[in-house]
C-alpha cells in the first residue's frame, strides 16, 4: 500500500472559514455563468437553491470542493485549489519564481490578496475588514491519503 502526499501552499482563503458568508443567490448566478449550457441548473432559482443543493454541487460532478468552485471564478486563471485531507478546502495563489510569472500573475502580495478577495466577493456577503482577516498570507497545509 502506498501513500499520496500533496501541499496547499500560498496566499488564499480557507473555505470553511468563509462558508458562513456565502450568498446562495450569488453562488447560483456564478455557477450558471460557469456552465451556461447545463440544463440541470434550470431547475434552481434563488428561492429554492440552498446550502444542501450547493453542497451537492460542490462535491459532485461539477466541482471537487468549494475551493475548486472559487478557483474557477478567477478571471485571471492563476488561482489553485486543494484540500488538507481533513475536509477543509483552500483557494489560493501559489507564489512562483520570477522567471515563471505569467502575464496574469500578481507581482506583489497585495495583488495576490486582491485576486483572492475578488473571487470571494463574487459569492459572499462580507465586509472588507472581515475579508481581510480571512485571507491567509501563509497557507501551508498538506494532505495525505
Amino acid at each position: 500500500m502506498s501513500m499520496c502526499y500533496w501541499m496547499c501552499e500560498g496566499i488564499g482563503v480557507r473555505c470553511d472559514d468563509m462558508y458562513k458568508y456565502l450568498n446562495m443567490s450569488k453562488c447560483l448566478t456564478e455557477i450558471k455563468k460557469l456552465f451556461p449550457d447545463e440544463s440541470i441548473f434550470d431547475e434552481y432559482t434563488s428561492e429554492n437553491f440552498d446550502c444542501s443543493e450547493f453542497d451537492e454541487l460542490m462535491y459532485g460532478d461539477f466541482f471537487q470542493c468549494v475551493g475548486d468552485f472559487l478557483s474557477q471564478l478567477d478571471e485571471n486563471g492563476v488561482l489553485s485549489y486543494g484540500d488538507n485531507g481533513d475536509g477543509n478546502s483552500f483557494c489560493y495563489y501559489t507564489p512562483t519564481y520570477p522567471w515563471y510569472i505569467g502575464e496574469n500573475d500578481p507581482t506583489s502580495l497585495l495583488e495576490a490578496r486582491e485576486l483572492v478577495k475578488n473571487v470571494v466577493r463574487k459569492v459572499c456577503d462580507i465586509d472588507e475588514e472581515t475579508l481581510d482577516k480571512l485571507i491567509d498570507d501563509d497557507i501551508y497545509e498538506y494532505g495525505c491519503g
